[in-house]
């Protein structure tokens, strides 16, 4: 698990880096409003790609191992699956252009969400059939790209369109040197009802569960714009994306690591031994957030000059607590207590919970953002995640037992402060 949880935090760094010169660049050259339509943009298109797919992905990592299944047939039905959703949602865009004559928002919402499903797809084989180098090369070579491109588009005045261009031509410029579409060619179009039934049975509830929560930071920059403005949609990116880079990169590095392994010892050898990895799992989560999440807050006052324009440091520093607050509580749910439904194959019961934590952030936003602005966002996110922890705890551990093992738990505390 260690080997391969380096080669993914290495693959997960690199974007990270990327982000870092990006933040310093576009934050300078681009005015706050053309920042917040950006990452606005950006977040939609991302949206659209895990509320599509992560329904389909979630399932077939979970039954990836199973030995009744062959690689010719999985890989089959992610190209029907890959086509079949792009070309639904380009149709869709197109459609929504054609209404709203927001042409250029569309294109460009198209081309990221185009581009980033598939290289999601390559991804997520990489990570399922454990090429975690494979994985970490393309993520270098990626991130090369973006810097380079988003600089050149930068430096030609491009704006927000040519930051949006240069993730799209990175995508597409590594999936392309990499020969995906030529390799995925070989296995053809399969539609396995079977098999798709089983993803879908597993998936489907899972990936709603997800998607209200993925989709709440998207909400909460469209309640910025609608109830204050762009640019408090700006600053809410820049305080909310940097922390959350940092914290989300070093959990999902552990978890793509650690969470194929679980699976793997709960079904070959049972629950008890599975309980015991994710103990171990859960204190190396936090072993290595904790320390992250106060470092920061530390050296942010001397790091967030450097990673960003002037007019941006200020409501960033004073927005920080609560920012890694809110991503801190939402990494836990995420990367822990909702394996309890995942590891049951019992994903249905969560999604009341997702959904009233979603209803709860929505309605607090709107009740918060008129007298608190942007801290209304956090506070109100805070709430509806402290919800899903509490909430899905009290009902995972019924369908599979979470091991809390508090007194590690303070130790950790301690050694962090």
């Amino acid at each position: 698990m260690l080997k391969h949880g380096f080669f993914y935090l290495f693959a997960k760094l690199t974007p990270l880096l990327a982000s870092f010169i990006l933040l310093a660049v576009y934050t300078r050259f681009l005015t706050v409003e053309d920042y917040g339509l950006f990452t606005t943009i950006q977040a939609i298109a991302y949206s659209i790609s895990g509320f599509m797919f992560s329904w389909f992905y979630v399932g077939l990592m979970r039954f990836w191992s199973d030995n009744s299944l062959n690689e010719i047939k999985l890989k089959a039905l992610v190209n029907s699956v890959l086509l079949i959703i792009i070309l639904l949602v380009l149709i869709c865009l197109g459609l929504w252009a054609f209404m709203s004559q927001q042409i250029y928002i569309a294109v460009y919402c198209g081309l990221l969400f185009a581009s980033a499903a598939c290289y999601e797809a390559f991804q997520r084989i990489n990570a399922m059939e454990s090429h975690s180098q494979l994985y970490l090369q393309a993520e270098i070579r990626r991130t090369i790209l973006l810097v380079l491109l988003g600089l050149a588009f930068i430096a030609l005045n491009y704006s927000w369109q040519g930051a949006l261009f240069a993730i799209f031509l990175s995508n597409l410029l590594v999936l392309w040197q990499q020969k995906f579409f030529l390799n995925q060619l070989k296995f053809g179009l399969l539609f396995d009802k079977i098999l798709l039934s089983k993803i879908l049975h597993y998936g489907l509830p899972l990936s709603f569960s997800l998607i209200f929560l993925e989709t709440i930071p998207v909400i909460d920059r469209l309640l910025l714009a609608e109830l204050l403005d762009l640019k408090a949609v700006g600053q809410f990116a820049i305080a909310y994306n940097l922390p959350n880079q940092i914290l989300m990169i070093l959990a999902s590095s552990i978890n793509l690591a650690a969470y194929p392994s679980i699976i793997k010892i709960l079904e070959t050898q049972g629950e008890f031994a599975a309980k015991q990895k994710l103990e171990n799992y859960l204190i190396l989560l936090l072993a290595v957030l904790l320390p992250a999440l106060l470092g920061l807050q530390v050296i942010a006052v001397d790091l967030y000059p450097l990673l960003m324009g002037k007019e941006f440091v200020t409501i960033s520093l004073e927005l920080l607590p609560l920012a890694n607050l809110t991503v801190f509580l939402f990494i836990l749910y995420v990367f822990y207590v909702s394996l309890a439904f995942q590891l049951a194959t019992s994903i249905k019961p969560s999604l009341g919970l997702v959904a009233a934590a979603a209803l709860l952030s929505l309605v607090a936003n709107i009740g918060l953002i008129p007298s608190f602005n942007i801290e209304g966002v956090f506070i109100a996110n805070s709430l509806a995640y402290v919800l899903c922890l509490i909430g899905g705890y009290m009902i995972g551990t019924r369908y599979f037992p979470l091991p809390l093992p508090l007194i590690d738990i303070l130790k950790i505390l301690l050694a962090s402060i």
